[in-house]
């Protein structure tokens, strides 16, 4: 255990700050490198609570709007590709997925 209480911090810069451990035997945040160690993401932990703001989590939120779009496309474009469906999605930022997702009412 100190091994892991070494690793989550108070304070940590801005760009490093993953998540929150919520635990209440070592608070703190904690970095993207730390909570791969262990398995924090894999095991659902209830106790982190994801930095919005991170990178990996931006990049994950657009992944799933790419996904929604992507597998929508698919069904309302029968002669195209999957890889025709996927560049499509890929190619739109955030605000157009968004507005996509919105427009044909996907869930």
């Amino acid at each position: 255990m100190k091994h892991f209480k070494k690793q989550v911090r108070k304070y940590l810069k801005d760009s490093q700050k993953f998540g929150y451990c919520h635990n209440q035997k070592h608070r703190g945040w904690v970095s993207m490198q730390t909570a791969k160690d262990h398995k924090c993401l894999e095991k659902k932990c209830p106790f982190l609570k994801l930095n919005k703001e991170h990178s990996y989590t931006k990049q994950k939120e657009k992944q799933n709007l790419e996904n929604r779009v992507r597998k929508h496309l698919e069904k309302v474009n029968t002669t195209w590709t999957k890889q025709q469906c996927y560049d499509t999605a890929h190619k739109m930022s955030k605000k157009e997925l968004e507005k996509y997702i919105e427009e044909n009412k996907l869930s």
